[in-house]
């Protein structure tokens, strides 16, 4: 029921409903944010230059958590099964992919 994307310039995140109303936008802001963010089971997901994976309540933009990815990313998120994926590291050969799946 909602269109999310970054802003890139402000490090923030937005929520569009399908009329083009804007629903929320994050207020913590923050470093840029490159990709694209993913959406599953009413969380939004995204990545960013400071190397964070962001959790956010897809309802509200209220962050749920913030884990570490290990260095800067310019991927996005993928989500599949219980399953959250990222890039991180990913200039010359020192990527890779960081999974998590909730405790369970």
């Amino acid at each position: 029921s909602r269109i999310y994307g970054p802003n890139t310039p402000a490090g923030e995140l937005w929520a569009l409903s399908t009329g083009g109303r804007l629903d929320w936008v994050s207020s913590d802001g923050g470093p840029l944010h490159f990709s694209a963010v993913s959406v599953a089971n009413g969380v939004v997901y995204s990545t960013d230059m400071s190397g964070l994976l962001t959790a956010r309540d897809a309802a509200t933009g209220a962050v749920l958590a913030r884990l570490p990815l290990g260095g800067p990313t310019w991927g996005g998120v993928a989500v599949a099964s219980d399953y959250v994926f990222a890039v991180t590291g990913i200039e010359g050969s020192s990527g890779y992919v960081v999974a998590y799946r909730p405790r369970g």
